[in-house]
């Protein structure tokens, strides 16, 4: 019966051996993958430069569909196309466009060339995805951080009725009232916004704009500006086309590529701050506290 009893207990000890080592792969592999095979990763933003500069990262799955969450985390490896240099790695973060609908990740990368760049997503749970790529510009097409803040000639409340200044369902009066020359010799920040809630093509340029209202509450000795992207709204043969484009957009001024932006100015008219298609509440409070 001693031999039995022996014999029985290392059995147990084997199954109990097995079964942890069962746990400890599982832990390893993570459980069910994040993101469905074929899942990829693509660059959101396009006007990105060299030094400290923000990637907005998208998943796609097999589908087309839009993927992530904030109960999603990964990671990114960003590394020169071109180099067999040192890849570094981000932990990134989770960012709605819209509430609860859909978002992006981002990640403050810090850019040392311009080129093409590689972007890998490391998902929590699963394999990497497949590598996406970008281009790092120098000079980016829209101001950087650190150049002077372009004086483009808008139209505000002083020329024009607040319906032909705005498609925003419910503005604030207060984005319509200064001029950019007026808002960058005034001795505070300012905060400029581009964008077109009504003809946005990421749909994102609501969401924005209504960020900035609300941070207005919050910072409320700073200057705001809306800047509609485009001009005679309201004009019979409207459309939201290149040809009504808003001249401070173009590239005499801001000479933007896309829409929406949120640009930040300190006291001397210089930028601080560049927000290319979306931001977050904590975005533009770390950027006026």
């Amino acid at each position: 019966m001693k031999n039995a009893r022996t014999s029985n207990r290392h059995r147990r000890h084997r199954t109990t051996a097995a079964l942890l080592g069962l746990a400890l792969v599982l832990a390893a592999c993570g459980g069910e993958a994040s993101f469905p095979e074929g899942s990829f990763s693509v660059v959101a933003n396009t006007d990105i430069g060299t030094g400290q500069s923000r990637l907005q990262i998208g998943i796609i799955g097999p589908e087309g569909e839009r993927l992530g969450s904030p109960d999603e985390p990964i990671s990114v490896e960003i590394v020169p196309a071109t180099s067999a240099g040192e890849v570094e790695r981000y932990e990134a973060e989770w960012m709605w466009l819209i509430e609860d609908v859909v978002g992006l990740y981002k990640v403050e990368a810090d850019i040392t060339s311009t080129g093409i760049w590689t972007v890998s997503v490391i998902p929590e749970n699963g394999p990497k995805l497949e590598p996406g790529q970008f281009q790092v510009l120098n000079p980016t097409f829209a101001p950087s951080v650190g150049d002077l803040a372009p004086v483009a000639p808008i139209d505000t409340l002083a020329n024009k009725p607040l319906a032909d200044l705005t498609t925003d369902p419910e503005p604030d009066e207060d984005f319509y009232q200064m001029t950019m020359d007026q808002a960058f010799s005034s001795g505070k920040k300012s905060v400029v916004v581009f964008s077109t809630p009504a003809w946005c093509r990421s749909s994102t340029c609501g969401p924005t704009l209504n960020i900035v209202k609300d941070a207005k509450a919050e910072f409320p000795d700073a200057n705001y500006i809306h800047v509609e992207v485009y001009t005679d709204i309201n004009a019979p043969g409207f459309s939201p086309t290149l040809e009504f484009l808003a001249p401070s957009l173009g590239p005499d001024y801001w000479n933007l590529p896309s829409e929406p932006w949120v640009f930040v100015v300190d006291e001397t008219g210089v930028v601080t701050a560049r927000f290319e298609g979306s931001l977050t509440a904590d975005d533009i409070r770390e950027s006026l506290g």
